[in-house]
């Protein structure tokens, strides 16, 4: 399970654009999971930031239906487009759940701000 701790840093990262310090976060052997769209192991999973790089989407950790979770925020919207969700082993990142292209779930889901 993702804790707030290790999710606020991640987001922290990533909202500064530091994507050698997110790759860092990273374990070498991660499972992505583009819902509704591709899947990757491994060494793939760091081309996964490329596309993040030009992208305008901050991250916020929120409370995802019990669980944390990251909420995506395109162009400085208040409402999340799409969710994150990370599974961390032994402090890094063991697998990421992306659902940029299943948006629906984004506008049915409820969540709340992590405090």
């Amino acid at each position: 399970p993702a804790t707030k701790a290790a999710l606020d840093r991640y987001a922290s990262l990533f909202n500064a654009r530091d994507w050698d310090g997110v790759r860092a976060l990273v374990g070498d052997d991660c499972r992505l999971d583009l819902v509704s769209r591709s899947q990757r192991r491994g060494k793939a999973v760091g081309l996964y930031f490329t596309k993040y790089e030009k992208a305008d989407v901050q991250l916020r950790v929120v409370r995802l239906e019990g669980e944390l979770g990251l909420a995506a925020h395109v162009a400085g919207e208040a409402r999340p487009s799409y969710f994150i969700l990370l599974a961390w082993e032994n402090g890094r990142v063991h697998s990421i759940r992306d659902f940029r292209y299943v948006p629906y779930i984004a506008a049915e889901a409820e969540f709340e701000p992590a405090g």
